[in-house]
């Protein structure tokens, strides 16, 4: 019966093609991109909330320091302070590999450039003193300091 498939003929060759089907649906880039092009929303609001963090503790920081600077806080103050902040920074090396990772992927982070000045500032700010002055753009503070004195 030349031209007529059996029905196990037609299965097998119609469920190979299935199988196909599946396969790349399953393993499909636009998948993939789809699944990552999530990923980078919700890393954003992630992004955002550890921004506000950050920006809560410099607001009660600057509301809290005068009156810690004329003693009217307990010293444990600054310590607090500083234990706040590296909490912070403990899931931030977590954050910026990720932020790496999609940026390689091409993807345009909203609010990258914000997180990282706070992480930055942040490292700063904890800082042994001796490194946190030595910094490039405290040297230039100092430096244009100077010769406006001069």
């Amino acid at each position: 019966m030349a031209g007529k498939m059996s029905l196990e003929e037609m299965r097998s060759i119609q469920g190979k093609r299935i199988d196909l089907f599946r396969q790349e649906v399953d393993d499909a880039p636009w998948k993939r991109d789809h699944d990552d092009a999530m990923s980078c929303l919700t890393f954003e609001g992630v992004l955002r909330f550890g921004i506000n963090i950050f920006d809560g503790l410099i607001k009660a920081d600057e509301k809290l320091r005068p009156a810690f600077l004329r003693g009217e806080i307990s010293e444990k103050y600054g310590e607090l302070i500083r234990e706040l902040f590296r909490w912070w920074l403990e899931p931030c090396e977590a954050v910026e590999e990720e932020l790496a990772r999609l940026i390689r992927k091409g993807f345009e982070v909203e609010g990258a450039a914000e997180f990282r000045k706070r992480h930055a500032e942040a490292k700063w700010m904890l800082a042994p003193v001796h490194e946190a002055l030595d910094h490039e753009r405290i040297v230039e503070l100092r430096d244009a300091a100077i010769d406006a004195l001069c």
